[in-house]
């Protein structure tokens, strides 16, 4: 039993350490490498923002912008049938500023919001931003030196301003991680909207929006998809400059819904690589839990103890250096309770996957 437990951790720190130690390097060299060839493309971009009810929560991103030393070419707001007052605020805020607002008028979701936006850019590159987030001063002076790429997945860093939320920023974190390095060895599996570049020729081309438009979330994880099934080049660029801050859940509730919102479109993404990590995750902390119980079981406390810790022991010094270039180490020092609490949420939300019915923004999502 002790031999095959002994193993069972060996490869799980293997793992870890390939993914996130070997992959976050490498990524790091090869992503200095590529600016050898960088380009200038600030005045080829158009910000492209989608909002709904964002009333009370885009004043940051509106301050950003005010308070950029430089700004793209156009930046278009999308009104998603907002009830509240965010377009009032945007027209009061951006008087000086180079912007658009498209109201829908189709009631079709953040989907055909983004790509009635898209239809009308008129620069060669997209950026997409969510309406909650907001970014530094030098932020968009970092795209006049970008390497060459169809689509760039930025750096979202999720900010926690309570106790409950930095315990819930950990996945997002960990699970970047992971992408840094997935993205190294094989291809990214996760990207978001709220900090994402591409070619608008190619996203013409590539995108298979009739495949997915029933799907009411997910614009980002399907645009990745398309862009990897068409063979198309993408970069993960980290650099601290490039990042955005977005707002993590304030409460339970909010992380549990935001949870399932992620999970019911897998299934409809349809990515080998996202769902054999997902079960590779699945099955480590099902062994975990096993593993613990039948000691616990057995009265063996000593040895459920020290199993317990030693996981904590791999998991945060592994994850360390990551924690550490994003300044994250508040968060990080809350491992020990993050991993007593994981294995509880984690099945917490799996069971409730086929019951719970997710919403967002007011409406009710596959």
């Amino acid at each position: 039993m002790i031999f095959y437990l002994f193993i069972g951790f060996l490869l799980y720190a293997i793992l870890l350490f390939v993914y996130v130690i070997i992959g976050n390097y490498l990524q790091g060299k090869q992503e200095r490498e590529s600016y050898a060839s960088a380009i200038d493309l600030l005045d080829q971009i158009t910000l492209v923002i989608p909002f709904r009810n964002e009333s009370l929560r885009i004043q940051a991103l509106l301050n950003s912008i005010k308070n950029s030393k430089s700004l793209p070419f156009e930046i278009i707001f999308v009104d998603d049938h907002s009830t509240d007052y965010g377009a009032t605020i945007i027209e009061k805020e951006l008087q000086e500023i180079n912007f658009r607002i498209i109201r829908m008028e189709e009631n079709g979701g953040k989907k055909y919001a983004l790509r009635k936006a898209f239809s009308d850019v008129k620069t060669a590159y997209i950026l997409t931003m969510d309406a909650d987030v907001c970014f530094e001063q030098n932020y968009f002076d970092s795209f006049r030196q970008i390497p060459q790429s169809d689509l760039y997945i930025l750096p979202l860093l999720i900010t926690a301003p309570n106790f409950i939320s930095r315990i819930l920023e950990f996945d997002t974190l960990i699970l970047n991680a992971f992408n840094v390095g997935l993205a190294v060895f094989h291809r990214p599996i996760v990207a978001s909207g709220a900090n994402l570049l591409f070619n608008k020729a190619v996203f013409d081309r590539v995108d298979q929006f009739e495949l997915h438009k029933d799907v009411a979330s997910g614009d980002d994880i399907f645009l990745l998809k398309d862009f990897i099934d068409a063979k198309k080049d993408i970069k993960i660029l980290s650099a601290l400059n490039l990042r955005v801050y977005s707002s993590s859940p304030m409460n339970a509730s909010e992380y549990v819904n935001q949870r399932l919102r992620w999970l019911s479109k897998t299934p409809r993404v349809k990515d080998y690589l996202s769902n054999l990590f997902g079960f590779i995750q699945l099955g480590f902390l099902l062994l975990f839990i096993a593993v613990i119980v039948f000691f616990l079981i057995q009265h063996n406390w000593t040895l459920a103890i020290f199993i317990f810790c030693f996981k904590i022991v791999i998991d945060s010094l592994i994850f360390l250096p990551y924690f550490a270039k994003f300044k994250r180490l508040k968060t990080w020092l809350l491992f020990p309770l993050y991993s007593f609490l994981f294995p509880f949420y984690s099945l917490f939300i799996l069971l409730l996957i086929p019951f719970f019915r997710t919403e967002w923004k007011g409406r009710s999502l596959q």
